[in-house]
């Protein structure tokens, strides 16, 4: 492989991460409000427009994490935008280490903050708990962003050393 195509094409040897990006962001809670929230979206259509698997969804499920907002006469699991948005949440919470108890928590607190009806008291604790994560995520945002640095610079040093390499081989 010569110097100049590594440069271009960085090596992606190795583990992968595993992790599953999704295609979409969030909504937030006003935007949320704003959509149609009747079940109508059946879970191979989450699935697809997701990327998440069906295996996926149906564990979350019996985790307790989501549950469609309806069934067909046939059985068949239809979800809500709501429910599609609530799987955007886990797989954000997924990749950073959450437990699966850490996101009923983090999602029960979001289902509080955004339910207008629910006492003032359980919003101010829910928004208190949540603005605690905001703030832990923050900090984590920031290493990252260190620690992404750092490997750019790392990367760089190491492919001076290999092209180096290249041009000193006879």
């Amino acid at each position: 492989m010569s110097s100049e195509h590594r440069r271009r094409a960085p090596s992606t040897a190795g583990p992968s991460s595993g992790y599953v990006t999704p295609h979409e962001r969030a909504l937030t809670g006003d935007e949320l409000r704003s959509v149609d929230l009747s079940p109508r979206f059946r879970i191979g259509e989450v699935s697809e427009r997701l990327g998440l698997s069906l295996r996926s969804i149906r564990y979350y499920e019996e985790a307790g994490l989501i549950t469609p907002s309806a069934r067909t006469s046939g059985g068949f699991r239809m979800y809500s935008e709501a429910d599609v948005q609530r799987m955007l949440g886990i797989m954000q919470m997924k990749p950073l280490g959450f437990t699966l108890e850490r996101m009923g928590e983090v999602l029960a607190d979001l289902d509080v903050l955004r339910d207008t009806e629910a006492p003032g008291s359980e919003r101010r604790s829910a928004r208190s708990r949540l603005e605690e994560l905001h703030d832990e995520m923050a900090v984590a945002l920031a290493d990252l962003r260190q620690q992404l640095e750092i490997a750019a610079q790392f990367t760089t040093r190491l492919d001076d050393e290999l092209t180096e390499f290249d041009r000193a081989r006879p």
